[in-house]
């Protein structure tokens, strides 16, 4: 894993850019839809496929709603 900056949040070494879940969840804040096509689109693996590029360049952080298809 490449070594991205990070920083020390309840004694829990973080990188200092969270990735965001709006794309994956289908929050596009533009159109209904959009944010129905993004639902359409996003699936587990391709959510995977995301978090496993931040993951690869350091990026270990995610901030989003405590649903199924991240927890899964």
């Amino acid at each position: 894993m490449n070594k991205f900056p990070t920083t020390i949040v309840g004694g829990i070494e973080i990188s200092r850019m969270i990735a965001g879940t709006n794309w994956m969840l289908g929050y596009s804040h533009t159109s209904v839809a959009k944010d129905k096509f993004i639902k359409a689109y996003q699936t587990k693996e391709s959510i995977g496929a995301i978090l496993e590029v931040f993951l690869q360049n350091g990026i270990n952080a995610v901030m989003g709603m405590p649903v199924p298809l991240l927890h899964d």
